[in-house]
């Protein structure tokens, strides 16, 4: 705070004792909660590492500690505390950047450059107070210098993550298509397959011949109608970016920007609680990975009852680590609309 602290006690609170002293304590916990809520959601340490998440959390609570600790402790215990708080979780959150970097994600580079530069500014400020640098006039607001670098750096962070979002959501899309034409192209196989088998044992030659046409157009008619949709989730049930037009129709629900609002798969399939709770310990058994997915694929929901009468049906195909082809990294969702066949067969 510095000269800048010293200008506000003599200007705005000249005759105000308290926040001259605990008044300091009361902002820098403010800044240690803040820096540290910013750090979690801008590495998305929640979903990515819970560990490095929940180490967070504890500074969270005792920069809170701090703040409430201003107002009721003396100055001689909060300064002690103000200092160390800092110095504890300094390192964690420049460690919890570089590993996000490394890591892969890319706005995690803004981010450690923009905490170097702090850091650089903060120490040569240091340094100059110890008498080691001398006292210009850049090296005493190299502190202010490493700040004004963060404003520039952190937007540059912030832009370049949602740039990052929209090219995900992109790849999804486009493996989604092609996850889709290929699954048509197979099911159309199929069904010709079936039709031609069941027509063979159940008409004779003359009777498949009279009922060609028909059997032909009815066909049609039902792959004309086969839509699907498609969307993946995580093993804490929050579904993917990505999710097409089809695929919010067929569930009658919205799921933009699903995975900042955190929308749970359990919450769109069903509204009764025990099915609710029953569909969350498969997902769970799913990713324990005790049992093969093929045999927890045969108690998964089969269908979604939504409010418009369709007779829409659902299946699940399992999306394996690239590292670990034992290890579920991800379930897609598979829903096909089949009101129109299952009318055909009624």
């Amino acid at each position: 705070m510095g000269n800048d602290f010293g200008y506000v006690l003599r200007y705005l609170t000249p005759e105000n004792p308290w926040f001259s002293n605990n008044g300091q304590a009361l902002f820098a916990g403010l800044f240690q909660l803040f820096l540290n809520l910013f750090a979690i959601t801008f590495l998305k340490l929640k979903k990515e590492n819970p560990k490095l998440y929940w180490s967070h959390q504890f500074f969270v609570i005792t920069s809170t500690i701090l703040i409430i600790s201003s107002f009721f402790l003396p100055f001689s215990f909060n300064v002690i505390f103000l200092s160390l708080n800092p110095l504890l979780f300094i390192f964690l959150i420049f460690f919890a950047g570089v590993y996000r970097t490394k890591m892969g994600y890319r706005p995690a580079r803004y981010f450690v450059a923009a905490f170097a530069f702090s850091l650089l500014g903060g120490m040569i400020l240091i340094l100059v107070v110890a008498g080691v640098l001398p006292s210009t006039m850049i090296f005493r607001k190299a502190l202010l210098i490493g700040h004004g670098i963060d404003l520039i750096l952190l937007p540059m962070g912030l832009a370049d993550r949602f740039n990052l979002m929209q090219e995900r959501a992109f790849e999804l899309e486009e493996k989604t298509k092609r996850l889709h034409e290929n699954y048509s192209r197979n099911l159309e196989k199929r069904v010709a397959e079936k039709t031609l088998e069941l027509e063979v044992e159940k008409m004779s030659i003359e009777q498949m011949m009279d009922h060609t046409y028909e059997q032909k157009k009815s066909r049609d008619q039902l792959l004309g109608n086969l839509d699907q949709g498609y969307l993946t989730f995580n093993k804490e049930g929050v579904i993917h970016e990505g999710a097409t037009k089809i695929t919010q129709d067929l569930l009658e629900t919205n799921l933009f920007e699903s995975e900042l609002r955190e929308i749970k798969i359990w919450d769109i399939l069903f509204n009764n609680a025990e099915e609710k709770t029953n569909f969350k310990s498969w997902i769970k058994n799913v990713w324990e990975g005790r049992l093969a997915f093929k045999d927890l694929k045969s108690i998964a929901p089969k269908f979604f009852k939504g409010l418009k009468g369709r007779f829409i049906e659902i299946d699940f195909r399992p999306i394996y680590r690239e590292d670990e082809s034992n290890k579920i990294d991800k379930v897609i969702m598979i829903a096909s609309d089949n009101t129109e066949k299952k009318r055909l067969r009624d």
